[in-house]
């Protein structure tokens, strides 16, 4: 009878030892998994700051292009004024002015 009891107690020492290295395995996991994502999150936070930064520098740069470019818009704009004046003044010059003598 008490080789029984010493054999159910070793037996429940075992299960608890065994249960306790399940559970220290799945915290080590745990600790793991969690320095891993600590890792990715600093990756990905420094990929984010240096993605702003170029886009900050692209946008400089085509800002930088576009003041130092001509005006072409406004250029066709004013041309297009200046023609419709000229052809609108010859048309009163020659259509209205002259032939009233």
């Amino acid at each position: 009878m008490i080789k029984e009891k010493e054999k159910e107690a070793k037996l429940a020492r075992q299960e608890l030892l065994s249960a306790e290295q399940t559970r220290l395995q799945k915290m080590t996991e745990h600790a793991e998994l969690q320095k891993q994502t600590a890792t990715l999150a600093k990756t990905k936070a420094a990929e984010a700051i240096e993605l702003t930064r170029l886009i900050k520098q692209r946008e400089e740069e085509e800002r930088k292009k576009i003041l130092e470019s001509p005006p072409i818009g406004t250029l066709a704009l004013m041309s297009a004024v200046i023609v419709s004046m000229v052809i609108g003044w010859l048309f009163l010059y020659y259509g209205v002015f002259l032939p009233r003598g």
